[in-house]
């Protein structure tokens, strides 16, 4: 069974993971996934392990591709973390582009869930965050580093407590000048949706039958806080989206 988390295991094993909620996750999820492993007949066994591998194999050679045309990342204290980053994101993506599309003879409902791999390399990535010096984050101007322990900290899903820190900080930054407002609202909207409370500054929505759905604060106060972020109002905003054709309002 180890065959199909080689990738992952040879992460864990270079790497201590200080924090015990995220090592636990961890491991909660090589164990999950064995055991749906072990109810497959051989052949599906087979299609899963090559989907799972050629997945990996893909989003690590892309990452090393841009990681060395990359000039930026060169003796950057981060770069390990920012190519760590960016290797999660290209398996999020071939993941979601893996499932939604044809799994030959397999259902996907069978198949290990390769999404599961881009969810332990984010708790790997998340641990480095929180055992580095990232973690005084609000006060440095490197915006790689920056970027990176943003979107890592975006999809941190089983970690509310952290995201909820770190949208205060990301939030203080942009109202600073040293981060993009879109980007700080888009983590503190997503923690919003995720508890189901009202949005704080209307970047996301949903589509529902053609139209535009938000779950807002009141406009005045979205608006004071879009302001202080450099964001237009949501007037503007919410034209801008009917324009793309993103999706119609009522």
């Amino acid at each position: 069974m180890a065959h199909y988390y080689k990738d992952v295991e040879l992460v864990s094993e270079s790497c201590s993971i200080i924090n015990k909620k995220i090592e636990q996750n961890f491991y909660s999820l090589m164990a999950s996934n064995i055991e749906k492993l072990g109810k497959l007949t051989p052949s599906e066994k087979k299609q899963c392990g090559n989907d799972w591998d050629n997945t990996i194999n893909i989003s690590l050679r892309q990452t090393i591709e841009w990681t060395d045309e990359n000039p930026l990342l060169k003796d950057r204290p981060h770069a390990d973390f920012i190519s760590n980053v960016n290797y999660d994101g290209h398996l999020t993506y071939l993941a979601a582009k893996k499932y939604y599309s044809d799994s030959g003879n397999v259902e996907k409902n069978k198949c290990v869930d390769i999404f599961n791999a881009a969810v332990l390399a984010r708790d790997f990535n998340l641990s480095q965050f929180l055992s580095s010096e990232l973690s005084t984050i609000g006060d440095s101007q490197q915006h790689l580093e920056k970027w990176a322990a943003w979107l890592t900290i975006l999809h941190a899903d089983n970690h509310i407590g952290i995201q909820r820190k770190y949208a205060k900080v990301f939030i203080r930054m942009a109202q600073e000048g040293h981060f993009s407002g879109q980007k700080a609202a888009m983590l503190s909207d997503r923690l919003s949706n995720m508890q189901k409370e009202k949005q704080l500054y209307g970047v996301l929505y949903d589509c529902v039958n053609g139209n535009l759905v938000q779950n807002l604060d009141d406009i005045e106060a979205v608006n004071k806080r879009r302001k202080s972020i450099n964001l237009p109002s949501h007037a503007i905003w919410l034209r801008e989206q009917v324009k793309s054709g993103a999706c119609k309002t009522k």
